[in-house]
């Protein structure tokens, strides 16, 4: 690898760790704040979930955030963004996958769990093997977005799911 491969490899590592992190915390003041802090990174769908950060509603985003991403009931909301609900991959696998790689969660959540598969993707140091397990993310996260699709009612979760593909298909 270049050292510019090597410069944007880290920075989307970066990326996926701040996605992870927004996945595996419900929405704070604190994190749209620092949201708010980044400039432009040059990735469309980044830079409109920055905006949208600076320009919405907190308990909106947290009422949405809880409906699409944390699957309360079949009745309000879709599926919760689970690979195992939009793949053929268990929830074995994924977890022998993270063993092999000695990775562990920080948070307590489903191994399959985007935020977790993100946190996991931001740990990877081999470019093979993260472009692999991104591509294999992107393919499932997609089935999800689109199965979440209408039911998403504020412009921050709609460019959170849009950042998140933007930066699975980099």
């Amino acid at each position: 690898m270049t050292e510019e491969m090597i410069e944007e490899f880290s920075a989307q590592k970066a990326l996926l760790h701040i996605l992870a992190v927004l996945y595996n915390t419900p929405v704070e003041s604190k994190s749209l704040d620092a949201l708010k802090m980044i400039t432009e990174t040059g990735l469309p769908e980044l830079d409109a979930l920055v905006q949208h950060a600076k320009n919405s509603n907190l308990l909106d985003i947290q009422k949405d955030w809880t409906k699409i991403f944390r699957g309360i009931s079949l009745s309000y909301g879709p599926k919760p963004p689970y690979e195992e609900l939009f793949s053929t991959n268990t929830m074995a696998a994924i977890a022998a996958r993270y063993a092999k790689h000695g990775f562990v969660s920080a948070i307590d959540n489903r191994v399959d769990y985007i935020g977790v598969e993100l946190e996991y993707l931001s740990t990877l140091s081999d470019y093979e093997e993260f472009s692999t397990f991104a591509a294999s993310c992107k393919i499932w996260f997609s089935k999800y977005a689109e199965a979440a699709g209408e039911q998403i009612s504020t412009e921050f979760c709609k460019a959170l799911i849009k950042a998140t593909i933007e930066i699975l298909d980099i």
